[in-house]
């Protein structure tokens, strides 16, 4: 409803009944407005492209699984192997179409772990910093129940990352 309203050109203001913005949070509007002109021109009436838009992004979870087994050291057919059976478990085959950004916002969380935690990346310490703020910044406006999550990261990323001083920018 709150997208809705934006790509019309409506007021957000007055939605509504029993709406909370926490019932779909800003980043999730925003992807569904970035990708609305796109799905809009391939057809989709609103609401199925908004739907479109939300499950694509709760999808997120399935590459930044995979990449956290690779991360591990899991070898990558074992890894494909395991992120596909988990496709099919309740929890997440119902929490990636229902559109509620939770494993969105868990997904981010990983990501910027992997950015902050990957020593052996290419990338400077202050470049995998940057990613990684960027990344959790993006998890917190995906989900605000992620920032449990960040606080336990943070001591975490200081005790294991020697180039804990990029992380001040």
């Amino acid at each position: 409803i709150f997208a809705e309203r934006l790509y019309i050109g409506m007021s957000p203001k007055a939605i509504g009944g029993d709406w909370l913005s926490s019932d779909r949070p800003p980043l999730q509007s925003g992807v569904a407005l970035v990708a609305m002109p796109l799905l809009r021109a391939a057809g989709f009436d609103f609401d199925v492209a908004c739907a479109t838009a939300g499950v694509a992004f709760q999808l997120l979870w399935i590459p930044a699984l995979w990449l956290f087994l690779r991360w591990l050291g899991v070898v990558e057919r074992a890894a494909y192997a395991a992120t596909g059976a988990l496709v099919f478990t309740g929890f997440l085959l119902f929490n990636s179409v229902f559109v509620w950004p939770k494993l969105a916002g868990g997904a981010l969380v990983l990501l910027a772990f992997l950015a902050l935690a990957n020593s052996e990346s290419v990338h400077s310490p202050r470049a995998r910093a940057i990613w990684g703020g960027v990344l959790a910044a993006l998890a917190t406006l995906a989900h605000g129940g992620v920032m449990f999550s960040l606080v336990a990261l943070v001591p975490l990323m200081l005790w294991r990352w020697r180039g804990w001083r990029a992380l001040v920018p």
